[in-house]
């Protein structure tokens, strides 16, 4: 089953690719929105949201 095997590393390396540009799009969106509006609890709750489904992603 060694084709199975690579599959599934192909398919782990895209998904961690993938979590890190996701990561970074949701860093760079908070960025730009800090800069537009002040900090306010919402979009600090957005924010942890993410990053806690990104974390729970990438287990």
């Amino acid at each position: 089953n060694k084709t199975q095997s690579v599959l599934a590393v192909s398919i782990t390396r895209l998904h961690r690719l993938m979590l890190v540009l996701f990561k970074r799009r949701i860093i760079n969106r908070g960025f730009s929105y800090l800069m537009v509006y002040p900090p306010d609890v919402t979009f600090y709750r957005y924010f942890m949201f993410h990053s806690l489904l990104s974390d729970l992603l990438l287990i």
